[in-house]
C-alpha cells in the first residue's frame, strides 16, 4: 500500500511539472534607447532612460518581468467540476539598454561586453521565474 502511494504521487508530480508539461514560456526582449560617446555617458543615460520598477519609480539598467495566465479543462465527473488540467502560460520580457547611435570602436567593445553581460544577468530571473512555475 505505501509503496502504490508513493508511486501515484511521483507520478502525480512528474505529471504535473512543467518540464513534463510539455509547455515552454514565450520569452520577449524589449529595449530602450541610449546615447554617450564614452562609459560614463552611456552610463548616465540608462540612468535617466532606464526602465522603471514598482510604485517609487525607480530606474534601473534593465528589468525582466512576466505575466502568468493558466489555460484550465475543467470537465464535469458526476456533480462535480473537475480540474483536469493545467497549462502554464507564462511571458517574459527582458527590457534592456541599447545604443541608439554609432559609439567609438573602443567604447563599442567595452559595450558589447557589458551588454552581453547584462543580458546574461536577466536572463537568469527569467530562470527563477520559469523554475517558480
Amino acid at each position: 500500500m505505501k509503496t502504490a502511494v508513493l508511486t501515484y504521487l511521483l507520478l502525480a508530480i512528474l505529471l504535473a511539472s512543467p518540464a513534463q508539461a510539455g509547455w515552454k514560456p514565450v520569452e520577449k526582449v524589449e529595449t530602450y534607447a541610449v546615447s554617450g560617446q564614452t562609459g560614463p555617458q552611456l552610463h548616465a543615460s540608462m540612468g535617466e532612460r532606464g526602465p522603471t520598477i514598482g510604485k517609487s519609480r525607480v530606474r534601473a539598467m534593465a528589468y525582466t518581468n512576466f505575466k502568468l495566465t493558466w489555460v484550465r479543462d475543467y470537465q464535469r465527473q458526476g456533480n462535480a467540476c473537475m480540474l483536469v488540467s493545467a497549462r502554464p502560460k507564462l511571458i517574459i520580457t527582458y527590457t534592456l539598454p541599447k545604443a541608439s547611435g554609432p559609439i567609438p570602436a573602443a567604447v563599442q567593445k567595452s559595450w558589447d561586453v557589458f551588454a552581453a553581460g547584462l543580458a546574461a544577468h536577466e536572463k537568469v530571473h527569467g530562470d527563477i521565474i520559469v523554475d517558480m512555475v
